[in-house]
């Protein structure tokens, strides 16, 4: 197959809503890809050279691109590849999480690293910081991961959040975990106008990246809430394009320490 692109440039060709070839002829940028979608090398020369591997795994790897899109508005999904390589999934290249600067701000975060990279650790960190002593936060706990904090489960309906200035969780129902936070998530964007003092925090964010609800209030946090961390593994970031990324450094926590934030996060035992 002749390559018709040189060094950046990408020429994209849609036969139906299932196929696409991408031409190209870096390395490098290929790599970018498979980092970028989160996909095997497979899958991403899937994606190049659309009619030597099968449908499938084509399809998964267009669907991924047109999710993307979608979230980040773009008219066609030339841009959205071209701004996925535009971006670098190098963890050397993104800022570094900082408690100080996230509670200045009420910008969302993804906050990401390497597997096992203290993303919960530091969200722990953040809630027993100083900085948050006197502020509102609301833990998503997909995994039952924060258990020092009270979960109000589904009395998060009857919160005044305009008042509260607790730190306290939701753990979803495993059995409908995406229906229970998308609930969550509804319940929020309704009142909204009470809302500009919390903090969310989204453990497992990947897990429901493609809830609309969640996209919505993610877009939009810095009307409505004080901030807004997503935490997610850095192959999954691709999924919140556009969001900016704040990443983890394990050496900056000491065993002790890890110790120490896990074991006297205060528990909260009121939620009026």
């Amino acid at each position: 197959m002749e390559l018709k692109q040189t060094l950046g440039q990408i020429r994209i060709t849609e036969e139906n809503t299932t196929h696409i070839r991408i031409f190209r002829a870096d390395k490098a940028r290929l790599e970018q890809l498979v980092k970028k979608l989160s996909v095997t090398i497979p899958e991403a020369l899937s994606l190049i050279i659309g009619d030597i591997t099968d449908d499938a795994i084509l399809s998964e790897g267009l669907a991924k691109l047109c999710a993307i899109q979608r979230a980040q508005g773009f008219a066609s999904l030339g841009y959205t590849i071209k701004y996925l390589l535009s971006q670098s999934e190098s963890v050397e290249e993104h800022k570094i999480a900082d408690i100080n600067t996230i509670a200045s701000s009420d910008v969302p975060y993804i906050i990401t690293s390497p597997p096992r990279g203290f993303k919960t650790t530091f969200a722990k960190r953040l809630i027993q910081s100083k900085a948050y002593e006197q502020r509102a936060i609301l833990v998503v706990d997909v995994n039952n991961e924060y258990t020092e904090l009270k979960d109000v489960g589904y009395n998060f309906y009857n919160i005044d959040f305009q008042n509260f200035k607790e730190h306290v969780r939701f753990v979803p129902n495993p059995f409908s975990a995406q229906k229970s936070i998308a609930d969550l998530y509804e319940h929020l964007d309704r009142v909204k106008h009470t809302t500009k003092s919390l903090t969310v925090i989204q453990d497992e964010a990947q897990s429901i990246a493609d809830l609309a609800i969640f996209c919505k209030v993610l877009g939009s946090t810095r009307h409505f809430l004080s901030g807004f961390l997503a935490l997610t593994p850095l192959s999954k970031i691709s999924s919140f394009a556009g969001i900016e990324i704040l990443t983890i450094r394990k050496e900056t926590f000491s065993e002790e320490e890890v110790l120490t934030v896990n074991r006297t996060l205060p528990v909260e035992t009121s939620t009026k």
